[in-house]
Formats: structure tokens, sequence, C-alpha cells
């Protein structure tokens, strides 16, 4: 859903843990915790619902085409002086894919074979922290 301001916002449930964003939900209020990831918005959490701050995409690194059908293309705007890793989360939170991009790399290139189409979150960190997020629409 978006709302006026531009926001967007991602829901389901799950049972037991969800790793999104680099972060991990625990259950905790029932067999069937509920999440809202809300995009550009600052961190903030409530006693019934998990809401997650995950950043838009931002200049330091482009991922396309997006939507994609085979080949993704993860390109720097400048080269890092140290590694950086870029992960590739299904909508459910779980890891799909890493590659560690090695430090002075301009980028890289992968394969979509064994995902399905659909909606994915990448996230690009550094050893200090992230450096840039975004969507990833497989067809």
């Amino acid at each position: 859903a978006r709302d006026p301001n531009g926001n967007i916002y991602v829901g389901g449930t799950f049972a037991s843990e969800l790793y999104i964003a680099g972060d991990t939900l625990r259950q905790q209020w029932s067999d069937r915790d509920v999440f809202i990831a809300k995009y550009g918005v600052p961190r903030c959490r409530d006693s019934a619902t998990a809401v997650l701050y995950y950043p838009m995409p931002s200049e330091p690194v482009s991922v396309f085409p997006n939507p994609a059908k085979q080949y993704i293309t993860v390109r720097l705007t400048h080269a890092f002086r140290q590694n950086l890793y870029f992960t590739l989360y299904d909508i459910q939170g779980r890891k799909v894919r890493s590659r560690i991009i090695s430090a002075g790399s301009s980028g890289f290139i992968f394969d979509r074979a064994a995902l399905s189409a659909g909606l994915y979150l990448w996230q690009l960190r550094s050893t200090d922290g992230p450096v840039a997020a975004g969507k990833l629409m497989l067809e």
C-alpha cells in the first residue's frame, strides 16, 4: 500500500523468527505475529506490531534493470576502500543471495536463476553499517 506522503507499506505474518533488512524479529505476542515494513520513516516499534525502517534506494549504488528478467547488474557509483556486502532478501525477509564486493570494485552481475518472480529487498553494507538499500522486482 502507498499513503498520500509516498510511504510504502508491506506486511505479513510470521511464526518463530523473521529476518528482514538486517533485523531479526522474534515471536512475542502470538503464534502468528504480524510485521509491517514502512519505507522512508524513522525506526520505531510499538507493542502490537513491529515496524521496520528500510531506507529507499540511494546514490552509492544502482541495481538494474528493475524489473529484471534474467541478469541483474549491481553498479557502484564510486570505488569503496573496503569490502562491501550485498544481500538480497525475499519479501518474507529470508536471505536468498549474498555476495562480497571487493574493495575498489565497480560492482557485479548476477543471474537470478532459481529465484521466483516477485518483489525482493536488497541491502548493501560495509563493516561500518548500511550503505544503501532498495527493492528489486523479478519478472
